[in-house]
């Protein structure tokens, strides 16, 4: 009865995942008093996974990564890019990747993609290249990164801790190189030639927001009869009754006594001044010229019944919404963000960050009609309008990530050395066997925070803690499955369909399942959940657990084929302007290379025979 009922919750996590009727973390949890409540695990193995040396090392990995970002270590390092590659597509995809690539060796994927993000958007600007050329093989190094060390990616840790539990050594922190490294160099090469030229040329999001600056910004001037007159912003219900968005008020106003004044002609008694992001009680004057963004048909119809006067559109001058004080900024939302799936109006999003939402960019489409109501996607770029203090704090928030090169102002700087010892330091103590890798990862951040590379808050900020849940929930699962039985009877049923074939058809088809897993769920989900049947199934051979559980770790870090499959993918789905299919034409081709070159590397390193 146990059988059925652990692979029954098995089906229907997958399912969820896959779906994401319920976010991924929630459903970790769900599966994790799902199997303390129906008795196959107890409340110690229930609630293991939070104390698990795999998260424990995850979690001090996310605060490290922060440590080198806050520091400016890895900012720097992108800058150097376009010094060394010049503006040649062909070495720009090779400098972007083997950069992403080695961060990602010693940070999250993620973090390294993000980190990189703005530079390689200003290299493509700088260059003349389409975003499009250089967003997905960024994605793509930060995956191939992660396959380099034991601490590249959670899967990695998560394959050698299951090893450990089940009575063998770990993989060390650089056992992964003599396979990782080729894979990244021909990931790299196929990138920077055929991979290249199968990427989309697509219009980028900057081009259409310009258009949308064009097509829905308009001057409406307050006539004489109009009543408006006297109201304030909020009295005026332009927003409430026609969806109007005020930005801006230009406004004749007497010179104050005392200006010194050295023009042709007369003194001038009035002067024209600018109110950008006007505050609600702000009261409408005669004559004030409205700066605003609407609906067409809005804007025709407050012209009707306003007491107002259309004026010819703005044309797209940029600096007719913005001065010395007010900016405007193109920002992506982060896959890791809380505000993805919530609306503007939800968010408060105007009070919040102090900004304005102009309009939003999402695959091809410029969304601008009642951006209040419309709940935000992970990859969605905004064009925000504010005070430019305030869109330099939005620069500092993990949930956005700016279109553009982030200066290093404000940044620790002078700490870099600092970082870069104690990353040194604990990839060291990890690799000589001085200490657990769990153990140097935690003392490194506790230094990091010590040191002021970074603050607490900002540690705690820098820690995905969906994916801490979502790999804490499911690592009892993987105990469920080892008790139950149920790894030992997926594992026999593999080897009667593929074990005729030879071992290393197995390997393969191991390979091929938590590839296919993968790219509709957690990458980390997908290794908890396979290597236990492919250990079951390598000890049912009589065949090392090594070439197994190597072949999972790189099959859970090849994300390449759908956008969903990593959150790097999807950072870069909306800036690239990327259809869904991009994906699989250009990632198709590299994971069958990468298959191939698993099935050749990964027994050469590890023998399937023990002893041979």
């Amino acid at each position: 009865m146990e059988i059925p009922l652990v692979l029954g919750i098995l089906v229907v996590a997958m399912v969820l995942f896959a779906t994401e009727w319920l976010r991924v973390d929630l459903t970790a949890l769900l599966v994790l008093t799902a199997l303390a409540v129906f008795g196959l695990v107890s409340i110690d193995e229930a609630f293991s996974g939070f104390a698990n040396p795999a998260v424990v090392t995850v979690v001090a990995m996310y605060v490290l990564g922060a440590s080198l970002s806050q520091t400016g270590v890895t900012q720097t390092i992108g800058h150097q890019i376009y010094r060394i590659a010049g503006d040649r597509e062909s070495l720009l995809v090779v400098a972007i990747m083997l950069t992403v690539g080695t961060m990602s060796a010693f940070m999250n994927n993620i973090g390294a993609t993000a980190v990189l993000f703005p530079a390689v958007v200003g290299l493509a600007r700088q260059a003349g290249i389409p975003a499009s050329k250089l967003l997905m093989p960024l994605a793509f190094g930060s995956l191939l990164g992660g396959m380099l060390t034991l601490i590249g990616t959670p899967p990695n840790l998560l394959v050698s801790m299951s090893l450990e539990a089940h009575g063998f050594d770990g993989f060390e922190v650089f056992d992964f190189v003599p396979v990782g490294l080729p894979i990244l160099i021909v990931g790299v090469l196929f990138m920077a030639t055929l991979g290249r030229r199968l990427l989309p040329v697509r219009v980028s999001p900057e081009a259409e927001l310009g258009e949308f600056i064009r097509t829905y910004l308009t001057e409406l001037m307050i006539l004489p009869e109009s009543p408006l007159i006297g109201r304030t912003l909020a009295e005026s219900r332009l927003g409430r009754d026609f969806d109007i968005a005020v930005l801006g008020i230009i406004r004749k106003a007497p010179v104050p006594e005392g200006t010194p004044y050295e023009g042709p002609g007369e003194r001038p008694t009035t002067r024209q001044i600018r109110i950008l992001s006007p505050l609600p009680h702000e009261v409408l004057n005669e004559g004030d010229h409205l700066l605003v963004e609407a609906n067409v048909e809005k804007i025709m119809e407050v012209r009707r019944t306003g007491g107002v006067q259309i004026k010819a559109e703005l044309g797209g001058r940029e600096s007719a919404i913005t001065s010395d004080d007010i900016g405007l900024l193109e920002v992506v939302i982060s896959p890791q963000s809380w505000i993805v799936g919530r609306t503007m109006k939800e968010i408060d999003f105007r009070n919040r960050f102090q900004v304005t939402a102009l309009g939003i960019y999402r695959h091809g489409e410029m969304l601008h009609d009642k951006l209040g109501r419309i709940p935000v996607k992970a990859g969605d770029v905004l064009l925000v309008q504010g005070q430019r203090e305030s869109l330099r704090h939005l620069r500092d928030e993990r949930h956005f990530l700016v279109l553009e090169e982030v200066e290093l102002e404000g940044m620790r700087t002078d700490r870099a050395w600092r970082a870069m010892l104690v990353m040194g330091a604990a990839v060291g103590c990890a690799t000589f066997g001085l200490l657990h890798i769990a153990l140097a990862g935690t003392i490194a951040a506790i230094a990091m925070v010590l040191l002021r590379c970074l603050t607490m808050e900002e540690a705690y900020r820098s820690i995905d803690w969906k994916s801490v849940f979502l790999i804490a929930g499911m690592l009892p699962l993987a105990i469920a499955m080892e008790h139950s039985g149920a790894a030992q009877w997926l594992a026999g049923g593999m080897l009667s369909t593929l074990a005729p074939m030879g071992p290393l058809v197995v390997m393969g088809g191991f390979f091929i399942a938590t590839t296919l897993l993968t790219q509709v769920m957690s990458n980390a989900a997908a290794a908890v959940l396979v290597v236990p049947i492919a250990l079951e199934a390598a000890s049912g051979m009589g065949l090392s657990p090594y070439p197994f559980a190597m072949a999972i770790a790189i099959s859970a870090s090849t994300s390449f084929i759908t956008p969903v499959a990593h959150p790097a993918n999807i950072l870069v789905y909306g800036p690239g302007n990327y259809r869904f299919l991009d994906y699989m034409r250009v990632g198709g081709p590299l994971l069958i290379l990468i298959f191939f070159l698993t099935l050749v590397l990964v027994p050469m390193v590890w023998p399937l025979v023990p002893g041979s």
